[in-house]
């Protein structure tokens, strides 16, 4: 998996690179939403624990537990096409915020949505630029940084 991410981050720089020896990672390219689906990531689970009132030895708990989806879609950029889903976890915003902070300054974190390609529909004109090792997708005015899942 981490094999395709990084293959992945280097096609896509390199469709990015307006010549061998200059990459410009600032400017946008043109690409298309072919499809999307929802992929499982596992199961979501918390717990609730109250203690007896009247026995301290005994206590209730309850498991919760449910299926978490997340959202891939195909783009493609020229002939490459690329899976993407939205970086969204606790560790991954951390280091996207400092990306985003470095390179386009505080005000970016505010225009960054969660995910501005959901709702959208296949064959939707969409713009992608490279922020470090995430992709910048912009829709209208609307801009979100996904992870490369997969490129072919």
């Amino acid at each position: 998996m981490f094999l395709f991410r990084v293959i992945g981050a280097v096609l896509l720089l390199s469709a990015f690179s307006v010549s061998g020896a200059q990459q410009n990672t600032t400017e946008y390219r043109e690409a298309v939403l072919v499809k999307f689906s929802l992929v499982s990531d596992g199961a979501g689970c918390s717990s609730t624990a109250t203690q007896n009132p009247g026995n301290q030895a005994s206590a209730n708990v309850q498991t919760y537990c449910s299926d978490s989806e997340i959202a891939h879609y195909q783009v493609q950029v020229g002939p490459q096409i690329f899976v993407l889903e939205p970086a969204t976890s606790t560790k991954k915003k951390a280091g996207q915020a400092a990306v985003v902070i470095g390179t386009l300054g505080y005000g970016a974190l505010f225009m960054h949505q969660k995910d501005v390609l959901k709702g959208q529909l296949p064959g939707a004109q969409v713009l992608l630029r490279s922020v470090g090792n995430n992709i910048s997708v912009k829709v209208g005015k609307k801009e979100s940084l996904y992870s490369i899942v997969q490129a072919e």
